[in-house]
């Protein structure tokens, strides 16, 4: 597993299957009502989102959805 870039409190970093560095830190800002999504290459962030909750969760049901295409464990299928 590859190194993190250095992570806020309750920040959780997701590594790229690709490797060198890459991945993305997510993190909520309870202080601004958001969640944050940053985009990391060798311990350098090269991009950032910011999503309002309603965002966050469409971004959650698209991943899920996603998984179901990629052929889930039956447990994370979503009913027929």
């Amino acid at each position: 597993m590859e190194p993190a870039p250095r992570l806020s409190p309750g920040a959780r970093w997701i590594p790229d299957v690709r490797g060198h560095g890459r991945g993305v830190v997510v993190s909520a800002r309870p202080e601004a009502g958001l969640m944050t999504i940053s985009v990391w290459r060798e311990n350098v962030c090269t991009a950032t989102l910011r999503l309002e909750p309603d965002d966050a969760a469409a971004l959650i049901s698209a991943l899920a959805d996603g998984l179901v295409d990629l052929d889930a464990p039956a447990e994370l299928r979503r009913p027929a």
